[in-house]
């Protein structure tokens, strides 16, 4: 894996995880975008039967097959 460190006059001990995020930063990203997916994806599933009953009910037609 290259050394993805800054070289010359920049190169303090601060900047050597500003090309590359250590791991923690990744797993911690990675963690909130499946907590927004888990909680995003239900919301739209929710929405779009909300409006495919509100269509039904506009159309005279029960939603309820039972």
């Amino acid at each position: 894996m290259p050394d993805l460190r800054l070289t010359g006059e920049a190169s303090a001990p601060t900047s050597t995880y500003r090309r590359s995020m250590d791991v923690a930063s990744i797993i911690m990203g990675m963690a909130i975008a499946s907590i927004a997916w888990i909680c995003f994806v239900p919301w739209t599933k929710l929405r779009e039967l909300r409006e495919a009953e509100e269509r039904a009910a506009a159309e005279g037609r029960d939603s309820d097959p039972a």
